[in-house]
């Protein structure tokens, strides 16, 4: 009776197992951390490439990149939602790293992050806890008057793209068949605040916008300055008014945020 009643939890167990489907992957297969070199120059964000959802599923590689970086993907956070040093921030050899970690075959991006999480925790004994923040927002949102875009025709053969230009020391962003809201994706991304966007409107425009960062623009400090800068352009705010016709303003907001108690800037050895 012994018996037959363990082939029985066993048959049991067995049929649970093949309901819930294959085990959730939480660690990288291999993982190689290494502090980046003293030559490295800084580094941003895109210094990562791989892992799933990208054309090299199987190999997440990073060069000098920032350790913050790695929190925010794995936390799938925006830059102002997490609270940490200062040098978590810097990429390169001022708090940067180089990583090649091999990821498990069919792994979900969840599953993805779920390794970064492990990654951190084991590598830099990374701790944190979640707390709030009172934080400006701004708001992104019509003017009194009709915008100075035209809409892009539905249809229409350019790709959407983005990219940011430095001339004479003021920021110039370039957006090709792209809707409003993509410019407050952007915005959010390199201000130290949430911008919500109000527009609305659904339609894609082709713009540029030209403006003198402020200390808000993160990486401010690190711009590159070609020639003199030019003191005669706008602010964000005025930019936006001036040559989209839209509005930009600030308002009070309560945030949620991720708070580092502990990190290690030396990770263990591989």
């Amino acid at each position: 009776m012994r018996k037959l009643f363990a082939v029985a939890v066993g048959a049991l167990v067995g049929a649970v197992a093949l309901a819930q489907g294959p085990v959730a992957r939480t660690e990288f297969e291999v993982a190689s951390v290494k502090v980046s070199p003293p030559d490295l120059p800084n580094q941003p964000g895109d210094s990562c490439k791989g892992g799933p959802g990208t054309s090299d599923p199987g190999l997440f590689t990073c060069t000098g990149a920032p350790l913050a970086y790695l929190v925010i993907e794995a936390y799938k956070l925006q830059f102002y939602e997490l609270v940490a040093p200062e040098w978590m921030i810097h990429g390169g050899s001022d708090g940067g790293y180089n990583i090649a970690a091999r990821v498990p075959g069919s792994a979900t991006r969840d599953e993805f992050r779920q390794m970064l999480q492990d990654l951190l925790a084991k590598r830099f004994q990374f701790t944190f806890h979640w707390g709030q923040k009172k934080y400006p927002e701004y708001v992104l949102g019509v003017g009194k008057s009709d915008t100075k875009m035209t809409p892009v025709p539905s249809g229409a053969a350019a790709q959407p793209k983005f990219w940011m230009d430095i001339v004479k020391g003021h920021v110039r962003l370039n957006f090709v068949n792209q809707p409003l809201s993509e410019l407050s994706n952007v915005l959010s991304a390199f201000l130290t605040s949430p911008v919500v966007n109000e527009t609305t409107g659904t339609e894609a425009y082709h713009f540029t916008l030209e403006f003198m960062p402020d200390d808000r623009w993160r990486g401010f400090p690190y711009l590159p300055k070609f020639g003199a800068a030019d003191q005669d352009s706008p602010s964000l705010e005025r930019a936006i008014k001036d040559q989209l016709g839209l509005t930009f303003e600030k308002r009070d907001g309560l945030l949620r945020v991720l708070v580092v108690d502990k990190v290690e800037k030396v990770p263990t050895q591989n």
